[in-house]
This record gives C-alpha cells, structure tokens and sequence, in this order.
C-alpha cells in the first residue's frame, strides 16, 4: 500500500476506534511501522493543525515633558511640577511669607 489517500483513510479509521495504533494495526493486519510513517509524514502537513490566536496589544504610551517651575529666592529653591503636592506647596508658601 503506497498511496497516500489511502493512508490518510487507514489513518481517520484507526483515529475514529478509539484503539492504540498497535493494536488497531494487528487487527487490521496493516504494518505498525508503515502506519507510523504515513501518520507523522500527513500530521505534518494537515492545515487544520495550525490555530492562529488574536493577539491584543496596547498602545504605547509615551509620557510627555514634564512642566515645570522653579523658584529662586537666594540659596533657597523650589520646584513645582505636574505631581507636586498642592496641599505641600500651599503649607511651604505659608511657611515663607510668614518670615
């Protein structure tokens, strides 16, 4: 037996009995060692093997220059930023007009 349709039916019988492929050979009287061959040789190629999975991705995010004030009174200076503490800066301002 050398044609490959007819392996690929040998092969759908053996899958569809439930059996271990030794014991489906010897009740078959089909050679073990031809039906691995053919059975690796046509899963190889099988089109309905390959799964194709969506892949999800998220966009960069790319930050932005950061905005930024500084304030200079002599040797003291302050920085003021997007993420500066508002409640911090109120409580430093206080601070410094109080002396």
């Amino acid at each position: 037996m050398s044609n490959k349709r007819e392996w690929e039916g040998l092969i759908l019988e053996w899958e569809q009995s439930g059996m271990k492929m030794a014991a489906w050979c010897r009740e078959n009287s089909v050679k073990a060692s031809g039906m691995r061959y053919w059975n690796k040789k046509l899963n190889e190629t099988k089109p309905e093997d390959i799964k194709f999975t969506e892949i999800q991705t998220k966009p960069k995010v790319v930050a932005e220059p950061e905005s930024k004030l500084i304030i200079k009174v002599g040797d003291i200076q302050i920085e003021i930023t997007d993420t500066t503490n508002l409640e911090l800066l109120s409580k430093v301002v206080q601070a410094i007009t109080a002396c």
